[in-house]
């Protein structure tokens, strides 16, 4: 599943931040209502806002890769359900010069006394230092996140590159095609790189294309375009207006028919060739459309 941020603040300032931050990171921004088990995530919250992670973070505390705290009161604390994690999970506190008294683990940046409170000029420092810490922490474990720069887009275009034109013999000029600028890209990174991808396109409404689904040679076998199918699904069906059906559409590769059909896709019509390799049309319904009362 795409690694979502959790956004808790009652500031629009800061929520307005956290989300942009979110966005340049490739995080899925989503309400804690809405993460799904065993989803990844990175809680930001604002310090008067962190109590009302309180709920959440019991049964999700093991999902957590990070938590980002703006601006926190010297009396607030770590929620047990955090504190008590071994190991920790990296944290970011940016914190005005008194409330800067957290534990030896946490990494705290103190924002100088002029941009304190809240001001614009404090969101483009603070925005600074959350991405620069988003991204140390992406080079450690397993992160699946939406490509969000050239650069990442690039490093998954060549491990595509690498496996449907030289494994597969796929013709270069037709791996990188006009839809790589109208689509999402999903990269899962391990230890900071890139070992899966694969690309989503809207059709219409509620109906969507999944494609270049790619996993490195030496990792498969390890789940790893699972996890890139139900990401695609998944951002799929946010991207999606609650009153429509939410339908997949892939062309499956018949060395990859079975796999497709154990995530519940349902293979149509003839076999045909595509860049030299056999193919079969796919669809799922992923989520149905909700009726209107």
């Amino acid at each position: 599943m795409v690694t979502a941020a959790v956004l808790l603040s009652d500031q629009a300032g800061w929520t307005d931040h956290f989300e942009q931050v979110a966005q340049q990171a490739g995080l899925l921004p989503l309400d804690p209502t809405k993460l799904l088990p065993g989803q990844p995530f990175v809680l930001f919250s604002d310090g008067a806002s962190l109590s009302r992670a309180t709920p959440l973070l019991p049964q999700a505390a093991a999902q957590l890769k990070g938590l980002v705290l703006v601006d926190p009161h010297a009396s607030y604390v770590l929620p047990d359900a955090v504190a008590h994690l071994r190991p920790r999970p990296p944290t970011l506190v940016l914190a005005s010069p008194e409330g800067s008294d957290w534990p030896d683990q946490t990494q705290v940046v103190t924002a100088p006394l002029e941009l304190m409170p809240a001001t614009a000029h404090t969101g483009l420092w603070a925005r600074g230092h959350m991405l620069r810490y988003l991204t140390s922490w992406q080079t450690r474990g397993q992160w699946l996140i939406r490509a969000a720069n050239e650069m990442q887009f690039l490093r998954a275009y060549h491990l595509r590159t690498e496996v449907f034109v030289e494994e597969q013999g796929v013709p270069l000029n037709e791996e990188l095609d006009a839809k790589d600028a109208i689509s999402e890209h999903l990269i899962l990174t391990s230890e900071g790189v890139i070992v899966a991808t694969g690309r989503l396109t809207r059709l219409g409404q509620g109906k969507w294309y999944l494609g270049r689904i790619v996993v490195r040679a030496d990792r498969r076998g390890q789940h790893l375009g699972q996890a890139v199918v139900r990401g695609l699904e998944q951002l799929a069906t946010a991207r999606t207006g609650p009153h429509f059906d939410v339908v997949a559409l892939l062309d499956a590769q018949m060395n990859a028919a079975s796999f497709y059909e154990q995530l519940g896709y349902q293979l149509k019509g003839p076999i045909f060739m595509d860049g030299g390799i056999e193919h079969r049309k796919a669809r799922k319904l992923i989520r149905p459309a909700e009726q209107e009362r």
